[in-house]
């Protein structure tokens, strides 16, 4: 194990390795602590962390195996106002102690609801069926969204301006939330004009349910009848009847426990608000008390072991693959190219980067954060010159900039800010692939609609969405009067690339469900870039080709994994098999035939074997006597 940061030999070994010059007209410094690398007092050198990479920047493309596309140069509106508040890696630590907490309180509610419940179809007791991890991702996703396209209709919402998290101290930030009117980024808003907070208290600014409270209210009442309507079609089959289903949610019975369930949620969602609130006043406080603050114990560590990197901060330790670190590293030395001071510019990137990995781990729901894999990518940057992606991370993004959902922690690393606040006047083609939950989606189709509406320049959208063809977001891209082409992609025909890519080593899985590409143009855009029937021959191509020479396992039916999405059959990497000694037996091995010697052992077993046999299976299972077993047994030695 040894230090990334300070830690001269692997610097210098990172150096020699790499064959990037950087800019031929700038200086440029890196970062690895050496002593000619001093560069206070002369701001015309720039500091890096790593080496620039060949050929930036051009629009060549990178392939299907290269984590990204280092090459292509994206240009996009610079620092927009944020509605978040920001953060750093002390906040983003209570931040995530908040969530923590609530998700285990909504959890808690459920199973209070579903005691003494059974699952039955046709009766009012589906609740212990129901999965609370599913319910509170698409959940969260669909709250949030609303939380902000509320902040963004609303002018006396409180809009930051910032460029990275070390810029910000918690008393600073504390400094922010009193003054209200900023949109927390994870926690459940449960007010909308947002508290004032004076000498600790709480005061409410109108004594009238809040809004957004009302909003996250309704949209939870919205997911629990969609996720018993799915547990209902699993258990019952062809069973059900949407009728009798509709007479469950009209029951009082129902309702009741709906009513319950939403309120207990609610309440935690106001109570660790509080404590999320409570903590950062505190360490507020105690930076404050402090004449001179330890900058060194605010400041993340980096630690490499092998192929991976880890990122630790009072407590927590996240893991980062050595391919995405390198990514990051580039990424930050580009949105930070005045950077002159080394020591400055690194402790920016650690907390910055402990903040990124932090949010992002708190979100789970892997498959709501997969992304295409290089080959698409490749084919629209050809086709359309699309070079922007409005639901990516700076973890899965495929170029230098990126729509994003938190621009507080992703700005640092190139995000341009929320899709539902980014400005498409310009025109150009861009890349959608949203979060796979109904009403986001529904969103997403309505700030389309607008932009192709109001746009006068070329504008194109390549959408993609799960074939759920029951669903309201699914019909109205579908029906859209801007459609220009519709492309099908059955379940197993295609592959994403994993959401939590950055720390696994096998980055394909195989989809869950069957894919519909749509294709919106307005006037101007059909007109500049015609989908003509082979570009659509290049995507589906794109979609089946196999990224890095793997292999799918077929031990899984496309329909067992549009019905068990978790279960779904993933993409590995081609190895070559381990070569055993013939005389070593896996563990695996002995205990099959084990079962072998179980299932034909006595009379029974005798029987058994003939049905086999009489059905064409071949293989050879010895029978035991009992007095082979008591030989065996005395040769065991005594333990």
């Amino acid at each position: 194990m040894s230090q990334l940061r300070g830690d001269n030999d692997l610097f210098s070994l990172m150096d020699q390795m790499s064959a990037a010059q950087g800019y031929a007209d700038d200086p440029v410094v890196l970062s690895s602590g050496r002593a000619s690398d001093n560069v206070k007092g002369n701001p015309a050198r720039r500091v890096r962390l790593t080496s620039e990479v060949p050929g930036y920047p051009s629009d060549q493309a990178a392939g299907s195996t290269m984590i990204w596309n280092p090459y292509t140069k994206v240009l996009a509106p610079a620092n927009p106002q944020c509605i978040f508040p920001p953060t750093n890696p002390q906040v983003e630590v209570f931040r995530r102690r908040a969530y923590e907490r609530f998700k285990s309180e909504f959890k808690a509610s459920l199973d209070r609801i579903s005691v003494n419940a059974t699952a039955k179809v046709g009766s009012n007791n589906l609740w212990s069926e129901l999965s609370p991890v599913s319910m509170m991702e698409r959940w969260h996703f669909d709250a949030k969204l609303q939380d902000l396209l509320n902040g963004e209709a609303h002018d006396d919402v409180t809009r930051v301006s910032f460029d990275n998290v070390s810029n910000f101290t918690t008393f600073q930030i504390k400094t922010i939330l009193d003054n209200g009117g900023t949109v927390d980024p994870i926690l459940i808003s449960t007010d909308k004009t947002k508290r004032k907070r004076k000498r600790g208290e709480r005061k409410v600014d109108s004594p009238s349910p809040p809004a957004s409270l009302c909003s996250a209210s309704s949209l939870l009442a919205d997911e629990v009848k969609f996720e018993w309507t799915r547990t209902w079609k699993r258990i019952g089959g062809d069973k059900t009847n949407d009728s009798d289903l509709k007479q469950i949610f009209e029951s009082k019975k129902f309702r009741k426990k709906l009513s319950r369930f939403i309120r207990s949620v609610m309440e935690a969602a106001n109570e660790v608000e509080a404590s999320f609130y409570d903590q950062v006043s505190k360490r507020a406080t105690l930076e404050a008390q402090l004449v001179r603050p330890s900058k060194k114990s605010s400041i993340p560590k980096i630690v490499v072991e092998d192929e991976s990197v880890f990122v630790k901060f009072s407590g927590l330790s996240f893991k980062l693959n050595i391919e995405h670190y390198r990514k990051l590293q580039v990424m930050f030395d580009r949105m930070h190219s005045s950077s002159g001071d080394r020591a400055s510019h690194e402790s920016a990137f650690s907390s910055s980067l402990f903040c990124l990995l932090c949010r992002y781990d708190m979100l789970q729901g892997a498959g709501l954060q997969s992304s295409m894999h290089g080959s698409v990518f490749d084919v629209l940057l050809k086709h359309y010159n699309c070079r922007l992606e409005c639901f990516a991370s700076p973890l899965n993004s495929r170029y230098e900039r990126c729509c994003s959902a938190f621009y507080d922690t992703d700005a640092a690393f190139g995000s341009v800010g929320s899709f539902f606040d980014y400005d498409f006047s310009n025109g150009g083609c861009y890349q959608a692939n949203p979060p796979f939950a109904t009403s986001f989606i529904k969103g997403m189709y309505h700030t389309m609609n607008r932009a192709l509406q109001s746009c006068e320049e070329p504008l194109m959208f390549v959408v993609l969405v799960p074939t759920w063809k029951d669903t309201p977001g699914w019909n109205l891209l579908n029906e859209s009067t801007f459609l220009s082409k519709h492309l099908s992609l059955t379940q197993s025909s295609h592959c994403y690339c994993e959401g939590t890519q950055h720390r696994r080593k096998d980055r394909y899985r195989v989809a869950s469900f069957d894919t519909s590409v749509f294709i919106l143009q307005n006037k101007e855009a059909a007109s500049k870039w015609m989908v003509e029937e082979s570009h659509l021959d290049d995507l589906k191509a794109a979609f089946s080709r196999d990224p890095t020479k793997v292999v799918e396992k077929k031990s899984q039916t496309s329909s067992d994994a549009a019905k068990h999405p978790k279960n779904a059959t993933s993409v590995q990497s081609i190895k070559e098999p381990r070569k055993e000694s013939p005389h070593i037996k896996s563990k695996k091995t002995s205990k099959r035939k084990a079962k072998r010697k179980l299932l034909v052992e006595g009379e029974e077993g005798i029987q058994q074997l003939d049905i086999l046999h009489s059905l064409g299976i071949t293989e050879e299972w010895k029978l035991e006597s009992s007095d082979s077993k008591e030989k065996r047994r005395r040769k065991k030695p005594n333990r």
